[in-house]
């Protein structure tokens, strides 16, 4: 089967050499919607065949010429949104959205495939029902900057079994979880979290997103899935918070020191990061997600890696994650 990738090569696609009409404007096979209002585009609908697509990536801008009962438009517009199921039952591997969209609205991701997303690097709120049904994700870590999780925002999976995902990670930024804000996590074996200082947030902000019911003596009880990981020095923060000590039972710190963290990646997956002058290199025994931030928490790499991987950086500081694992480097 051949596969291609939905990407861009320079900052700005260019539609079509010939004017479309409003709400019409389609490359590569995204649909975007015109906002009259804003004067920028959303995501609509993926329309390329599902067969061939494995990896999608979504690109900040777009060249826009077009035909309007006012006269023409043209320009370079920004890519601010994604309308509700743009990405619904689509057969992809991997989406990556653009740091110009700065919130998830509701539907966003509803009802996607795919097993890895890349959340845009400059998210701040994720909105009720932004992420639903993604049944198939294998992991999921929410960027830096992101400040709201909505009640019931992200729920990922309503069916019996839940979610594939097994790693979740929140930002330092998080400043609050409403009620049912994460749910659906039932086969989630880790939690890391770096807010050193707990978000605000009760137990039913978790709703059952790390809960198995289990029959003890006749009676259904639910019973803890997952463990909750914090920054060092917190832990006594996150016990006695009657929102995360209520909902977790088995809370551990991490360290924060800059050195490769002694959790083991899921799995047994052996996971390496190193850096020398201007580069990084990854180096995975198995297909990992892995992600790389700036200290200021910009997303210059997310990707799965399998292999060696050798990136070049410019000079600076980056964190390099994995699922259950994190690195601080520093790029000469």
């Amino acid at each position: 089967m051949k596969n291609f990738i939905i990407s861009m090569s320079i900052i700005c696609v260019a539609l079509s050499a010939a004017s479309q009409e409003p709400g019409n404007l389609v490359h590569d096979g995204i649909k975007y919607k015109w906002n009259e209002r804003t004067y920028d585009v959303s995501v609509e609908q993926i329309i390329s065949s599902p067969a061939t697509t494995s990896k999608l990536i979504i690109p900040p801008y777009i060249e826009v010429s077009m035909s309007h009962p006012l006269g023409g438009i043209e320009g370079t517009f920004t890519v601010s949104g994604i309308e509700p199921k743009a990405f619904s039952n689509i057969n992809v591997d991997s989406i990556y959205l653009p740091p110009t969209i700065r919130e998830l609205t509701p539907g966003a991701l509803a009802d996607c495939n795919a097993r890895y997303i890349s959340l845009p690097s400059q998210l701040m709120t994720i909105q009720q029902n932004a992420v639903t049904g993604l049944q198939h994700l294998d992991s999921l870590i929410i960027p830096e900057g992101v400040k709201i999780i909505s009640p019931n925002a992200i729920i990922l999976s309503e069916q019996t079994g839940g979610s594939m995902c097994t790693y979740l990670e929140l930002p330092s930024t998080l400043t609050y979880i409403g009620n049912w804000g994460l749910s659906g996590f039932k086969n989630l074996k880790k939690l890391r979290i770096r807010a050193t200082t707990p978000p605000e947030a009760t137990e039913e902000s978790f709703g059952h997103a790390f809960y198995q019911a289990l029959p003890i003596d006749g009676d259904v009880l639910m019973a803890i899935r997952g463990d909750l990981e914090v920054p060092q020095g917190s832990l006594d923060a996150y016990r006695n918070h009657p929102g995360w000590g209520a909902a977790f039972d088995n809370i551990t710190e991490y360290s924060t020191a800059g050195i490769d963290t002694p959790v083991a990646a899921p799995g047994n997956v052996g996971f390496q990061a190193t850096s020398s002058r201007g580069c990084i290199t990854v180096k995975s025994t198995a297909a990992t997600n892995v992600t790389i931030t700036t200290t200021d928490g910009i997303t210059v790499f997310s990707e799965r890696v399998d292999g060696n991987r050798s990136l070049r950086m410019p000079s600076g500081v980056y964190i390099v994650s994995a699922p259950g694992r994190s690195v601080k480097l520093a790029v000469q």
